[in-house]
């Protein structure tokens, strides 16, 4: 492996970052609104499809963020080691909570049975058919798992924040430029 320190992340995973961050914002207000629409509602049908359509093309650039993630090497961690610790374990909680709300929504969309439906008519195979009351326990577990992603995603913004305001760290500026430098 190359000695060479990395000083930024690379263009894929900084497009990457900003177009989840990008989807998330959109996906997470769109459920919490969609569930209380009424089925003669003109978005009761269409808010679903968006928000699975979204869905699917987030799972696509996660799995290929991971991927990334495993063959590049990536930037050193700024801070004390708490801090360092501190980031490892919320970058791994924000992994873990995006992977279970993708996985609970496509379970909950298959959940009768029948294909999944997205955007421009594309089908994709459900992968299990599931009770009812499975059906309901997961989207319980789902809008919750919500709320905590999006609680982890400010603590994120807010730990991002603090290195580019107080430390004056490259923190930020490595997922936005290209040699994370500060400019002159």
């Amino acid at each position: 492996m190359n000695s060479t320190p990395v000083l930024s992340w690379s263009l894929a995973i900084r497009l990457i970052h900003w177009l989840s961050a990008a989807l998330i914002f959109i996906l997470l207000p769109l459920g919490w609104w969609m569930v209380d629409l009424g089925y003669y509602d003109e978005w009761y049908h269409s808010a679903p499809l968006w928000h699975r359509s979204l869905g699917v093309y987030l799972i696509a650039l996660t799995l290929i963020r991971l991927i990334l993630r495993l063959i590049q090497q990536r930037p050193e961690l700024k801070g004390q080691g708490w801090q360092q610790w501190a980031a490892r374990t919320a970058h791994a909680g924000l992994y873990l909570l995006i992977s279970f709300l993708l996985i609970s929504g496509v379970l909950m969309a298959g959940a009768d049975g029948n294909h999944i439906m997205i955007a421009g008519d594309i089908a994709i195979p459900s992968i299990a058919e599931l009770s009812a009351r499975w059906t309901d326990r997961l989207g319980l577990w789902h809008h919750q798992a919500s709320v905590l992603l999006l609680a982890l995603i400010v603590l994120h913004t807010a730990a991002a924040l603090k290195h580019h305001i107080v430390d004056r760290d490259d923190s930020l500026r490595r997922m936005i430029k290209a040699n994370g430098a500060q400019d002159d």
